[in-house]
């Protein structure tokens, strides 16, 4: 079932900012996963040059989401985007059709419903029909790859459950291979265990760098502890200033503005290290510490 709020009844539409003898647009970008980083440039660059050629007017910034295709109820900025664009009168404008979604009863509600969106790769005179029959591939294909994903793990699986016989032959103590679990001699070189070492330290830089000074001066300046949205809020202001600018504070590494979440996400990291207590300001009260 699809989000009430996107395919219920219409909002009114307000006063257009879009200038005369252009088309309103709110850029989409998606991937799955942050290896795919690099994919978020290239679809940036279709987009811009997709909106040069054909006269669309950017309204608000990118709408950046990672998450998979499939979950659409779980994709909140896919549905700001229809939102914002919905109050505008404008397009979803999104590199291919699969980064809106790969569920063809998703695309299938859009064409129904008559939302406005457009792809790079199919352009303003898309037939709805080949949209649908491209958005029922896609979704074939991605349970194709579901399906492939789930053979193969099948096979690693009966394959360790063979090792695991014969060495218990010789090794009464051998012990069973387990998938997503990886040998504890190879432990700190495996991918997981290093993704989470360099989360940490970039956690440990934006805090020392950035983070801390921040909370330093509000604490400074309000006598207590700042809130998350107070901290991004200064956070935010610095990004706009000139980078020679010594208390210049460059966005989070995804070039995304810093939000409480962002914060909120970098301090676990640092209290489940162990390291954020001594990060905490000095408090001339008890009351000045309460979270």
């Amino acid at each position: 079932m699809q989000p009430k709020d996107l395919f219920g009844r219409g909002k009114k539409v307000t006063q257009s900012i879009v200038p005369e003898g252009l088309k309103g647009g709110v850029f989409y970008i998606r991937i799955s996963t942050k290896e795919q980083s690099e994919d978020l440039e290239a679809q940036k660059e279709a987009i811009l040059e997709f909106a040069n050629q054909t006269g669309i007017f950017q309204i608000g910034t990118w709408f950046e989401e990672h998450a998979s295709g499939k979950g659409v109820e779980k994709r909140p900025v896919l549905m700001d985007a229809f939102k914002l664009a919905k109050e505008h009168n404008a397009f979803v404008v999104t590199s291919k059709l699969d980064r809106l979604s790969r569920n063809s009863a998703f695309i299938n509600n859009l064409i129904e419903k008559n939302f406005k969106f457009v792809t790079c790769e199919h352009g303003f005179d898309a037939d709805p029909l080949i949209l649908r029959i491209i958005a029922a591939v896609n979704q074939k294909e991605r349970e194709k790859i579901g399906q492939r994903t789930k053979d193969a793990m099948a096979q690693i699986k009966k394959r360790y459950d063979e090792e695991y016989k014969e060495a218990l032959k010789t090794d009464p103590n051998a012990k069973k291979k387990r998938l997503g679990i990886p040998d504890v001699s190879k432990a700190p070189t495996h991918i997981s265990h290093v993704r989470k070492q360099a989360a940490l330290e970039d956690a440990r830089r934006c805090w020392g760098e950035y983070i801390k000074p921040v909370i330093d001066e509000l604490y400074s300046e309000l006598h207590k502890k700042p809130t998350r949205s107070q901290i991004s809020e200064r956070m935010n202001a610095r990004s706009d200033l000139s980078k020679s600018d010594p208390r210049y504070i460059p966005k989070n590494k995804y070039d995304n503005p810093w939000t409480p979440s962002i914060l909120y996400h970098m301090i676990s990291k640092l209290k489940r290290a162990g390291e954020y207590e001594e990060y905490l300001p000095r408090c001339d009260s008890d009351s000045d510490c309460d979270d």
